[in-house]
């Protein structure tokens, strides 16, 4: 089966964490701008079929990780239920750890993406608000250089008075607060890299 034969070999470097299989497009990479962290897909910098490559994170649908590491750094966040950015957040923390995770073209597989439970369930306007607050939960869990949380603040100040109808984002994410202080206590204990060097792993790389 070409998913693992090409997806396993990665292992045996043991600060792989993860390794992402190819549904179409490229690598994952991250960056923080005007006060939030954005993610996005790389764009193609040579010609040619696109080799593997190392990605900020890798998708929790069509992806293998290493159960070791897995247990270690904690799997999917449950403070992101009931969907969307928990396999960010898992990649961007084992990242921030010291470890790898790739994105192995070779290793390919079809992710129906029209047919699966959260579009057949929920509106978009649900999933539109769920998103958006689970982004602003990213960031008070995770990034603890004190310029961008000084950036961060704010711009959600000024998104706050522009946007009214943000309220309701914030005050989703604001009730999940005590626990992702928690959460981010943690990850800051753990973390081998800084928010800047995580980010200068994939600069450049952004459409």
């Amino acid at each position: 089966m070409d998913v693992l034969r090409y997806a396993l070999p990665h292992f045996e470097d043991p600060k792989v964490f993860s390794v992402g299989c190819n549904v179409g497009g490229l690598w994952s990479v991250g960056y923080f701008k005007d006060g939030f962290f954005r993610h996005d897909q790389a764009r193609q910098t040579t010609s040619g079929e696109a080799k593997y490559h190392r990605t900020l994170w890798t998708s929790g649908g069509s992806s293998i990780f290493r159960k070791s590491l897995w247990d270690e750094i904690g799997g999917l966040d449950e403070l992101y239920n009931p969907f969307y950015v928990e396999d960010v957040d898992l990649g961007y923390r084992a990242t921030k750890r010291g470890y790898i995770n790739i994105w192995e073209p070779r290793s390919r597989v079809e992710h129906y993406k029209e047919k699966g439970v959260i579009e057949s369930n929920f509106t978009r306007s649900t999933i539109s608000s769920t998103s958006e607050r689970n982004m602003l939960i990213f960031v008070w869990k995770n990034i603890t250089d004190q310029k961008m949380m000084s950036e961060h603040r704010m711009a959600l100040a000024k998104r706050l008075v522009q946007h009214p109808k943000y309220w309701s984002v914030f005050m989703d994410a604001l009730r999940r607060l005590p626990a992702t202080l928690a959460k981010r206590e943690i990850e800051k204990k753990a973390a081998k890299l800084s928010d800047e060097e995580v980010f200068s792993l994939f600069h450049g790389e952004k459409d």
